[in-house]
């Protein structure tokens, strides 16, 4: 991820509100930034708006009989 471990606040959390939580769960954040896009090998052919993952039909996106799990 590219962060130095000097550059990150790791004092214990207390947590003790709900206004502290909020505050210790902000700390850092300005870190929580992608060094470089992620783009996979298995990305590379889908169209530009990605993959449908809300099919109608669920089952149609796979069949029981080629489930390794299936017993």
């Amino acid at each position: 991820m590219g962060i130095s471990l000097e550059d990150i606040d790791l004092t214990p959390m207390e947590s003790d509100s709900d206004a502290t939580w909020r505050k210790d769960n902000a700390r850092n954040s300005d870190l929580n930034t992608p060094t470089e896009p992620a783009s996979p090998m298995t990305a590379k052919e889908l169209p530009p708006t990605g993959r449908d993952t809300n099919a109608d039909d669920p089952a149609s996106l796979y069949h029981w009989e080629n489930d390794p799990q299936l017993l």
